[in-house]
């Protein structure tokens, strides 16, 4: 009995060592100098702002921020040309977006700004999205202000508030409101007969390039950066160019395309809106453009109304025909397509209005008519 006592009393005291050891460590460590420690700075979750980790220098000194003297990271404060820069929007292949305030005019801008200049070709893309966005003026394609070239390239555009559809999925936990989804489609669909009239193929449409205007829900196109101008651009010939989720069968393949492909992904994104998921499941870059080699495999995805039992079978139809291997299956223009969602918005209201078991215009009998006559008289 006493030796189990005293094994436990050992035990106990060995506990109380380590804790105490533990104590003066971390004591140690936070009455150290932080000029030996390295300030860190980090993304929110959503990437909206950066945080500043603030270090303190000993129990009584302040809390102060601590920034770093050379980063390449921007941050709230910041200046680049006339833009003062306010958080941190997004990020993409060759850059990052940051919503800034222009010092002239006090407007809300968003600017994107080339960083990862690895090589010639991916200073040519960027420099291409700008000249095509130049060109363009549509209210669901966002506008471009202003082009700077020095030891910093960054051109400024318009700051839309509101969410990307891919951040909106994610959001919604599932498919959008079929409403919503014909929405965004007509939208879309006017935005590109925009740009093919224009001699612009965007070749990238898909959830995470589409934003939806808070508290319009109106729908921007964004990301020009492998965009055509009739048919020209900084992309090689035999370069694979677009999002594998989204792209169509002819860039997949590397073979001639026209603007056809942003009908093929329209349909493939609103697939995704309608499901919940993208068309095809793969789980590597290679399978899914294996999957856009053939017809036979290509064809071989689920209808829309069977992962989604609630939309009208007239939509699957719509999708089988936006999604076709063969271009010529398609829809031939984008105003085609727009008139094609239009006609499935008509026919959704209609059938929403409709009192359960249909209108009734059945002619009354003469006899029912007379009886209501003599009521009324009798009241």
């Amino acid at each position: 009995m006493r030796t189990t006592r005293r094994k436990n009393r050992l035990f106990w005291i060995q506990i109380a060592i380590i804790s105490l050891g533990l104590l003066i460590a971390k004591t140690n460590f936070s009455l150290s100098s932080p000029q030996n420690l390295s300030p860190v700075s980090l993304f929110s979750r959503d990437f909206s702002q950066f945080e500043t980790v603030q270090m303190s220098k000993g129990p009584r000194d302040t809390i102060r921020d601590l920034r770093l003297t050379t980063r390449s990271k921007l941050i709230s404060g910041d200046f680049i040309g006339p833009y003062k820069i306010k958080s941190l929007l997004g990020f993409g292949a060759w850059g990052k977006i940051y919503s800034a305030i222009d010092t002239r005019t006090k407007a809300e801008v968003a600017v994107k700004i080339l960083e990862n200049r690895e090589s010639v070709h991916d200073e040519q893309k960027f420099l291409q999205e700008a000249k095509i966005l130049t060109h363009l003026e549509h209210p669901n394609i966002v506008t471009f202000y202003e082009l700077h070239q020095g030891n910093k390239i960054y051109y400024s555009m318009e700051e839309i508030k509101g969410k990307d559809l891919e951040k909106k999925l994610f959001d919604n936990l599932g498919p959008l409101p079929y409403e919503l989804i014909l929405s965004i489609g007509i939208q879309t669909a006017r935005a590109l007969e925009y740009l093919h009239e224009q001699g612009v193929t965007h070749r990238d449409i898909k959830p995470g390039n589409l934003i939806l205007e808070e508290i319009t829900e109106r729908v921007v196109l964004i990301d020009f950066s492998i965009g055509l101008i009739n048919g020209e651009g900084p992309s090689p010939n035999d370069e694979v160019a677009g999002t594998p989720n989204y792209m169509s069968p002819e860039q997949a393949n590397s073979i001639e395309e026209d603007y056809r492909v942003d009908i093929y992904s329209l349909g493939s994104t609103l697939y995704h809106l309608s499901t919940g998921r993208p068309a095809y499941r793969e789980r590597t870059i290679l399978g899914l453009l294996t999957k856009l080699s053939s017809k036979e495999k290509h064809d071989s995805r689920k209808s829309v109304f069977l992962v989604n039992t609630e939309l009208p079978y007239t939509f699957n139809e719509f999708i089988k025909k936006a999604m076709a291997f063969d271009p010529e299956e398609r829809y031939q223009t984008a105003t085609e397509m727009r008139e094609a969602l239009e006609d499935l918005l008509l026919s959704y209201n209609r059938t929403r209005h409709t009192p359960p078991g249909g209108f009734n215009f059945t002619k009354p009998k003469l006899s029912e008519v007379r009886a209501q006559k003599s009521i009324a008289t009798a009241i």
